[in-house]
Parts: C-alpha cells; sequence; structure tokens
C-alpha cells in the first residue's frame, strides 16, 4: 500500500519514484538541495494522509 501511495504522488508530481522518495528523506533530515525539484509535497500532509 505505501509503495502504490508513493508511486502514484511521485506520478502525481511529473517525476521518478526515486527522486521524489529522495525529496521526502533529504526534508526529513533538513537538507534543502531538492527544492530545485519544485515539488509541492508537504510532509505533515502526507504522513497525516491528506495528499494535496
Amino acid at each position: 500500500m505505501l509503495n502504490k501511495r508513493l508511486s502514484e504522488e511521485a506520478k502525481n508530481e511529473g517525476v521518478s519514484l526515486n527522486s521524489f522518495i529522495q525529496h521526502i528523506v533529504s526534508n526529513a533530515l533538513g537538507f534543502s538541495d531538492n527544492k530545485s525539484h519544485g515539488m509541492a509535497i508537504d510532509l505533515d500532509v502526507l504522513y497525516k494522509g491528506k495528499i494535496r
């Protein structure tokens, strides 16, 4: 279920699953290098199950 959800969100964002997961992990660790990808994901929203 998690893989499907992550795959769907990556597709919605127009990026690969790998890039999407890298973005999530980077944000969680406090890195900001991935902001250039322009992803609209909000980690708090993803965690709570209310993805935009």
